[in-house]
C-alpha cells in the first residue's frame, strides 16, 4: 500500500450539514475519453435527512485525510448508503454509484470496452471513420470518472455497494486499484487518467458490503 500525503483541507461536519438548505447546485465535470475536453454541468442535488453518529463522523474523516476507502458492514437499511449521500452534499461533491453484482470485475469500475458494437459497426461501415476510433467504444466506469474528474481539478465521491456480491478475486482486485488511482486503457494505450500527489483531489471512497 503506497504512502499519501494527508488531507487536511477537508472534513465532513454534522453541524454545517445540519445548516444546508434541502437542495444545492453544484458545478460538476462530464468526463467522455471520445471527447477531447471535458464538458461543465451544473446539477442540483438533495439533502439527505440523515445525521451519523459521532463516531462514524470521525471514521468518514479519518478516511478523507489518510486518503483510504472507508468499508461499512450492517443490515439493509440501516443507512449505509445515505452516508455517502450526505457527505456528497455536505462537500458540495458529485456523487459516482457502482452497484456490484456477482459479473463485476474491478476493472469495470474503471472503464468498459464494447468490442461488440466495434465489431457490428466496422461490419456495417457505420458513421464513417467511427469504428476505426477506439475511444469511441470506451465508457468509463464511476471510479474511473472521479479519477478522471480529479486530472482536471475536481474532487468527486464514490459509492461502491454490495461488493459481497462479487466474486473471491474482486476485493483485492478493488484495493490494488484504489491503492493506485490511476489507470491506462488497455485498448488504447494512449488514453490514461490519474489522480496525481494533490491530496485535496483524491476521491472520497466509501465500499459497502
Amino acid at each position: 500500500m503506497s504512502k499519501r500525503s494527508v488531507d487536511t483541507s477537508t472534513s465532513f461536519s454534522t453541524i454545517a450539514y445540519k445548516s444546508l438548505q434541502d437542495s444545492r447546485e453544484i458545478e460538476t465535470l462530464e468526463i467522455a475519453v471520445s471527447e477531447e475536453n471535458p464538458s461543465k454541468k451544473t446539477i442540483t442535488i438533495y439533502k439527505e435527512p440523515y445525521l451519523p453518529d459521532d463516531k462514524l463522523v470521525e471514521a468518514v474523516n479519518l478516511a478523507i485525510a489518510l486518503g483510504r476507502p472507508l468499508l461499512l458492514q450492517g443490515e439493509p437499511g440501516c443507512g449505509k448508503t445515505r452516508l455517502a449521500y450526505a457527505v456528497a452534499y455536505a462537500l458540495g461533491l458529485p456523487l459516482e454509484v457502482s452497484y456490484i453484482k456477482s459479473t463485476s470485475r474491478a476493472q469495470d469500475l474503471l472503464y468498459t470496452y464494447d468490442a461488440v458494437n466495434r465489431l457490428y459497426d466496422a461490419q456495417l461501415g457505420a458513421e464513417g471513420l467511427r469504428s476505426r476510433e477506439i475511444k469511441n467504444y470506451i465508457c468509463l466506469g464511476p471510479l474511473g470518472r472521479a479519477i478522471a474528474r480529479a486530472q482536471y481539478g475536481r474532487r468527486s465521491v464514490v459509492l461502491i455497494d454490495e461488493i459481497d456480491k462479487a466474486d473471491l478475486d474482486f476485493p483485492n482486485d478493488l484495493l490494488w486499484e484504489l491503492d493506485r488511482l490511476e489507470f491506462c486503457v488497455s485498448e488504447a494505450p494512449d488514453i490514461y487518467y490519474a489522480v496525481g500527489d494533490n491530496p485535496a483531489l483524491r476521491p472520497i471512497v466509501f465500499v459497502m458490503l
